[in-house]
């Protein structure tokens, strides 16, 4: 795990990380949720998010972990990585919803407003995510 964490150090610190971990903050300073957990789960839908603005990159990473895309369009091969992530996540049995977690609909604006001030990663992101784009991530988690 040391290793891993040093690795994973490593690929941040050349390439820095976009609005999943921005979405990811919140939940952690507030609801006490792990990051790499909140990362996980956030993980597939900010991808769905992202899908439009790199398709090709989606096809490239859908290949480099084996998946069945040979023949596949860009979009569909991007579709299928996404939804393996999705399939990952339950595999896994992690609580993805998070009422399961504790938080309401009444948790949403908070966590959109902590969310939307991590400036530095949303700007990374492939495309622009608005407030409106972060709430609609965080409610289909409920």
């Amino acid at each position: 795990m040391l290793l891993a964490a040093l690795f994973g150090g490593m690929s941040i610190a050349s390439s820095s990380t976009t609005a999943v971990h921005a979405l990811a903050y919140p939940l952690g300073g507030k609801y006490h949720m792990p990051h790499g957990l909140s990362n996980a789960i956030l993980l597939p839908y900010v991808m769905e998010f992202n899908r439009d603005a790199c398709t090709e990159k989606f096809r490239d990473i859908a290949e480099a972990m084996g998946l069945p895309v040979s023949g596949l369009s860009a979009a569909d091969a991007a579709d299928r990585l996404i939804k393996s992530l999705f399939a990952l996540t339950r595999d896994l049995q992690m609580t993805v919803s998070l009422r399961d977690r504790g938080l309401t609909a009444d948790d949403i604006e908070g966590m959109v407003e902590a969310a939307s001030k991590v400036t530095r990663l949303l700007n990374n992101n492939p495309k622009p995510m608005t407030r409106e784009d972060i709430r609609t991530v965080y409610n289909r988690l409920l």
